[in-house]
């Protein structure tokens, strides 16, 4: 991805600019370098899968807490996802990043602080800026502080959110402000962050290059009112630098800017006259040689493609510093847009027409946001309390207004996906009506028609036709993220839920959508939050008429929920019992009523197994069984009775290799979520499925599923599937 876009402006520079044939060759051989940077670092010897007695890890991110949603009294067992660098394993000297899933509280998980412990490590081969997973078998050990910079760096970020969404809980720019400004986003909801990322604003959410170049400017801007020689303004700006990278974290984005912003410093300490383009250049060179694991971070290479949309796109459409401040803005944002509209199709997200207007409104108040939430944080930290609060309304005024215009634009006709047949359809309308004035009243008035369709909400009439409500579905496989919810109904009409995701949300969307009012039987396989956190979504205004779940109570959280809200409708599983609806039968196959411990994969392996028939298939549901459970279930089951299976625990690499086979599946599906933290599905996973000739299909790559009976499935997204898939939808 980056290597394409480094050759193409290679020959850009190379037919333009033939003076920089040195530079470009000797960005040629640093590419070389990186590739064997790149096979290096990725495949050290010494590293393998397995189980480990002592991992050494510096903690190199802010967490991400991964407690589930769900009741609000609901207290599942808290897990944090954080960027580690391991430096040790079992003794040995190593450096290469891991994802890490602990089970630790967020605020322990300090930067720059080390850590011990017994853990396994999960491999993967997938383009990500971690070489796999780090799960810690046992309480991990603090064996080293934070750094005294880090220190002083939480003290300036804790004193931003204490003068903002502290005091102002439920206002949208108290929790977009400390985004903006040094990149603190825990007090950002769905709604808002939802509503930026369609309106096409979604690096506002967090700290930019933008907001560093802004940062930088309003310095340069403050220190030429001063008599300070140019060497000492340079250094004084160097040094602010540095601190603003270390207080926002070093996000690709940010040091990509910051490294561009130290190297145009010292072009100009040189006296040089060096173009944009190739500070652009050696900046994301030098940072590549530096640390090569940036080649794999989407937010590295937009970066870069937004940087450079800016930097050649307006000269190109002859856009000078003389134009209208109104065309500069507008080729300001159509320029961003256009560049990185190409990576973000790449990466699965889903610009929309909205984004190139929505951010010309934003660039007027981005500025006096981030330069108003840095004096606010600094007045904050050394005790200024009159001035940080007036600092911080003057940010939160703008912040208010950045999240009014993200509200306006995503609820509004213009927030349709550029690559969808509305938005082509879009597309042409504005350039038949505005573009072409040659075009015949006729063909103008037809295509005012086709535009006025799309703004009164047309494109809802097109869903709302090919919804779920309108085929006749049999069994319905719900896309909750990294958890599991399936549907079935019997012949006549009773509906059977089997987990409910982890998200209510999500969950209440899916039954929505499948016109489920009255739940005969919800079934929970176990009492993980990825499969009862969203039961609200069954209580809130449906009913459900009988509930049966594991013997197992644990996790607490999980059990408690059910018995606070379905307490006189439970009923424990048994392996044997069974029951009916119509042409719909279940019969449980395993349902252990003890486990020997209370870890992951002993609540995992007391999952509830039941097999369903429905419309002459036998479809399985193996909950997140691992290994030993899966082996006891073939021990138990005779080969070859089912149609359908649902791939146990997500896909994870702890599944037995003969399960596949056994179950003489014609397909199954897979319950997980996109870009999960977990690596799931796992390679060797698949590849097993794939060795039993079983279709699998995924939730995050094809979103809903609905099942017609015999092979008909259809998806409400395209997805990689074979040819007997339909998709629904347009």
């Amino acid at each position: 991805m980056l290597c394409a876009a480094g050759v193409l402006t290679a020959i850009y520079f190379l037919r333009r600019h033939p003076e920089t044939r040195k530079l470009l060759l000797a960005s040629a051989l640093i590419a070389v370098i990186l590739t064997v940077c790149r096979v290096w670092i990725v495949a050290p010897s010494e590293i393998h899968e397995g189980e480990f007695a002592a991992v050494e890890f510096v903690i190199m991110g802010d967490p991400i807490s991964r407690q589930a949603p769900g009741d609000e009294g609901l207290r599942f067992a808290s897990r944090s996802g954080v960027l580690v660098d391991v430096t040790s394993i079992d003794g040995i000297d190593v450096r290469f990043p891991l994802w890490a899933n602990l089970a630790l509280p967020t605020a322990s998980l300090t930067i720059s602080s080390s850590w011990n412990c017994r853990a396994t490590i999960d491999l993967h081969q997938s383009t990500r800026r971690y070489f796999g997973f780090l799960s810690c078998l046992d309480a991990p050990i603090n064996v080293g502080s934070q750094s005294h910079t880090q220190r002083w760096a939480h003290h300036i970020r804790a004193a931003l959110a204490r003068v903002t969404y502290e005091s102002n809980p439920s206002r949208a720019g108290a929790a977009l402000l400390p985004g903006l400004t040094i990149g603190d986003t825990s007090a950002q909801d769905a709604t808002l962050e939802r509503d930026l990322h369609i309106a096409g604003l979604g690096h506002l959410t967090a700290v930019s290059g933008a907001n560093v170049a802004i940062v930088v400017g309003a310095i340069m801007l403050l220190l030429r009112l001063t008599q300070i020689r140019l060497g000492y303004r340079i250094a004084i700006v160097a040094f602010a630098i540095a601190a603003f990278v270390i207080v926002v974290r070093p996000t690709p984005s940010v040091v990509r800017a910051a490294a561009m912003a130290l190297i145009a410093l010292w072009v100009l300490f040189r006296g040089s006259q060096r173009k944009a383009e190739v500070v652009l250049l050696i900046s994301a060179a030098v940072l590549l040689v530096l640390d090569p694991w940036l080649a794999l971070s989407w937010g590295f290479a937009l970066s870069v493609a937004a940087t450079a949309g800016l930097i050649m796109l307006p000269r190109i459409w002859n856009v000078t510093a003389s134009s209208h401040f109104l065309v500069r803005a507008f080729a300001t944002a159509s320029a961003a847009a256009l560049a990185t509209m190409p990576l973000l199709v790449a990466m699965g997200a889903n610009p929309t027409f909205a984004t190139i207007p929505a951010n010309i409104m934003a660039e007027f108040l981005v500025a006096p946001a981030t330069v108003s939430g840095v004096i606010a944080a600094l007045s904050a930290a050394i005790g200024l309390e009159p001035v940080a609060l007036i600092a911080a309304e003057v940010g939160m005024l703008s912040a208010d207004a950045i999240a009014t215009v993200a509200r306006f634009f995503a609820d509004s006709f213009l927030a349709v996906s550029v690559i969808s047949v509305a938005g082509v359809m879009l597309a042409m309308s504005a350039l038949v009506i505005f573009r072409w004035p040659q075009t015949t009243w006729r063909i103008r008035i037809v295509w005012l028609v086709i535009l006025t369709f799309l703004l009164t909400g047309g494109t809802q009439l097109i869903e709302q036709r090919n919804s779920f409500q309108r085929i006749p579905w049999r069994m319905a496989i719900c896309d909750v993220g990294q958890g599991d919810a399936a549907v079935l109904k019997s012949s006549a009409g009773h509906i059977v839920v089997i987990d409910a995701g982890p998200d209510e949300t999500a969950m209440d969307d899916c039954l929505d959508e499948l016109g489920v009012g009255t739940v005969s039987l919800f079934i929970a396989s176990h009492f993980h939050a990825d499969h009862v956190g969203g039961l609200r979504a069954l209580v809130q205004g449906r009913s459900v008429e009988t509930v049966l779940v594991s013997p197992v109570l644990k996790p607490s959280g999980g059990a408690e929920l059910l018995q606070r809200n379905l307490t006189n409708k439970l009923h424990f599983a048994r392996p044997g019992m069974k029951g009916s609806l119509a042409d719909l039968t279940w019969e449980v196959l395993l349902a252990p009523d003890k486990i020997s411990g209370e870890s992951g994969t002993d609540i995992n392996n007391a999952s509830v197994v039941i097999k369903i028939e429905l419309a002459s298939h036998s479809i399985l549901f193996t909950g997140d069984i691992e290994e030993a459970a899966q082996t006891q279930l073939m021990q138990r089951v005779p080969p070859g009775q089912m149609d359908v299976i649902k791939v146990p625990h997500h896909g994870s690499r702890y599944q037995h290799p003969d399960l596949p086979a056994w179950s003489a599946a014609q397909w199954g599906w897979l319950s997980v979520g996109r870009d999960n933290d977990y690596g799931h599905p796992a390679s060797e996973t698949l590849q097993q499925y794939q060795a039993a000739h079983i279709r699998l299909y995924s939730t995050s790559e094809c979103g809903n599923l609905a099942w017609l009976g015999e092979s008909h499935v259809v998806s409400s997204r395209a997805c990689q599937v074979s040819s007997s898939s339909a998709m629904l939808g347009p």
